[in-house]
């Protein structure tokens, strides 16, 4: 919209004013309705019958305003002949002001005009108002004029369809709930967790561990001359003998520099924007993908570019964390796995938090490293079973 636009300041001069929405509802219409009835305009509308959406009450709302302003108010039913799915809003005015269409897809709804997210565009071009406003006309003269035995019609099987409609809200919610859930990750026991974190970062050995971190932290992006990352074959020589945050393997280092152009473009990215970068950084098919530059390599650079965001993922970390019953998302990719770490490290790091304050990436790395030690420690310990 134009800036300081606001519709409903501009509907009671306007002269003419057509509106088509898929979804018609009571709650949209009372957004509108005041300063449409305040115009001098002829009004149309044009709603449409699919998915039994449209609400009976607003088409006699409609009606009897039809009657009332003795057709100044027009309102019409969308043919059946396809399923009719626009929201287009034209408005015209005499020739002190410019017409404008509105044509997106917010539905004459409370919802549509106000808290969804939804996408419209504000069109004053003359050419193109014109193009909107005879497409609407066909569309208006092919609807059913509304009157008392239609909607009679229409409200007999509204109400038959009452229970589908609304067993159909409950299952797309249950839905979104399970979508939701299969790009999480889950921590079993997420109170153990929380308690043996707090207590290693009170330990007196968390401060020095952490300390490492952070020089660990600013060698990288000393070594890597971070975020231009314009570093030569010994800047990436050194990145590998940087042992906090996890030591990488020298074996994919030679390997990795012979796609020094493409890697240093991934970094920058990186750089630029992690989270949209990661799919095309971290997965096989992504364009800026390095083999031998993997979760392990990128998430190292990302935490020491980022220690407030991005925890280092290696194989410390599903070793650390699996008395805590931690858990990926099934079937995710390596980007969307990371990020589903990333997102429950960022939850489980405010639940750690103490004061005000939260523990960053660095001192999560810490307690990682600590907690797979620990592991380490008993599997040592174990007895082997003799046959």
């Amino acid at each position: 919209m134009p800036q300081g636009f606001s519709l409903n300041k501009v509907l009671p001069a306007a002269k003419e004013i057509k509106l088509a929405t898929a979804f018609a509802h009571r709650s949209g219409w009372t957004l509108i309705k005041e300063p449409i009835l305040k115009s001098q305009a002829n009004v149309f509308l044009l709603a449409g019958r699919d998915c039994y959406q449209t609400e009976p009450k607003l088409l006699k709302d409609w009606l009897e305003l039809q009657l009332k302003t003795n057709h100044r108010v027009n309102a019409h039913l969308a043919t059946d002949e396809t399923f009719f799915h626009p929201k287009v809003l034209v408005v015209s005015f005499e020739q002190s002001k410019r017409d404008f269409a509105v044509v997106g897809s917010g539905n004459l709804s409370e919802g549509g005009l106000s808290t969804n997210t939804e996408c419209s565009l504000f069109i004053s071009d003359g050419s193109a108002v014109k193009h909107v406003t005879n497409w609407f006309d066909t569309e208006f003269k092919k609807g059913l004029e509304l009157n008392s035995t239609l909607i009679a019609v229409y409200e007999s099987d509204y109400k038959k369809n009452r229970d589908k409609r609304i067993a159909l809200v409950k299952r797309d919610a249950e839905t979104g709930k399970k979508l939701k859930a299969a790009g999480e990750a889950t921590m079993a026991s997420w109170q153990d967790a929380t308690k043996a974190a707090k207590k290693y970062f009170a330990s007196k050995g968390f401060p020095r561990s952490y300390k490492d971190r952070q020089d660990g932290a600013k060698r990288i992006k000393d070594v890597l001359n971070a975020p231009e990352f314009n570093f030569d074959k010994f800047g990436w020589h050194l990145f590998y003998t940087v042992a906090p945050l996890g030591q990488l393997d020298e074996r994919s280092r030679d390997r990795v520099w012979k796609n020094q152009q493409r890697l240093k473009k991934a970094l920058r990215q990186l750089a630029k924007n992690p989270e949209s970068a990661l799919p095309r950084v971290l997965n096989r098919d992504g364009d800026l993908h390095v083999p031998g530059a993997g979760l392990n390599t990128i998430s190292k650079i990302l935490a020491s570019l980022f220690p407030k965001d991005w925890p280092v993922y290696n194989g410390r970390v599903p070793l650390a964390l699996a008395k805590f019953g931690y858990r990926h998302p099934r079937c995710a990719t390596t980007a969307e796995k990371y990020l589903a770490y990333r997102n429950i490290m960022k939850r489980f790091a405010e639940a750690c938090g103490t004061n005000g304050t939260r523990p960053d990436v660095l001192a999560l790395d810490a307690f990682i490293l600590m907690r797979s030690k620990l592991s380490d420690k008993k599997k040592a310990k174990k007895p082997v079973k003799r046959k």
